[in-house]
């Protein structure tokens, strides 16, 4: 019986184009649905995504029950971002990191780095190629079933990677938990 789980992934930097709100204020993020084996040569399958209201995400958010493992992309202070927004991405990441909890599913704070250089490896952008064309050419060869092209956008593709990386740590920690319970 092969072990798999459904790996949410959240990027909270969708949208901020919002005329009411300070020019920060995240207004939609992108989350992806994928299921990632125990395996670890099998490939993830890709199940769904979207772009959500920020607002309406909480424990009771519809795409957390499909999710057995959620993780969040957390901004790194080393990004080319002004201080405010690194501050105020990482509160909202935080509220959503919350609402993964609240749901009783283990959460992950996984920033760019982490999840590109899990699902990439060591991977370095030419002068012909940015680092988001070499993600979406990498995930079109990797998940199964994920749409090809330009149907998603990069903060989904982004959300895709964070789900794959969050599914590999959930199964990391399984492994680890099984090994130590042998050792006692």
């Amino acid at each position: 019986m092969e072990q798999a789980i459904i790996s949410l992934g959240i990027d909270p930097g969708g949208d901020r184009r919002d005329p009411k709100a300070p020019s920060c204020r995240i207004v939609s993020v992108a989350w992806a649905l994928v299921v990632v084996y125990a395996a670890p040569g099998q490939r993830p399958v890709w199940v769904d995504s979207g772009m959500e209201v920020y607002d309406s995400i909480r424990s009771n958010w519809p795409v957390l029950r499909r999710a057995g493992v959620g993780s969040v992309e957390w901004p790194s202070p080393g990004r080319p971002m002004a201080v405010n927004a690194v501050a105020d991405t990482r509160a909202e990441a935080a509220r959503v990191v919350m609402a993964i909890e609240e749901a009783g599913l283990p959460g992950y704070r996984i920033t760019a780095t982490q999840w590109r250089k899990s699902v990439l490896g060591r991977c370095r952008r030419t002068a012909e190629d940015s680092i988001d064309t070499i993600c979406r050419r990498y995930l079109e060869l990797l998940v199964v079933g994920i749409p090809q092209g330009n149907a998603l956008n990069c903060h989904r593709r982004d959300a895709c990677g964070v789900a794959i990386t969050g599914g590999r740590m959930y199964w990391a920690e399984k492994r680890r938990a099984t090994w130590l319970s042998k050792m006692m």
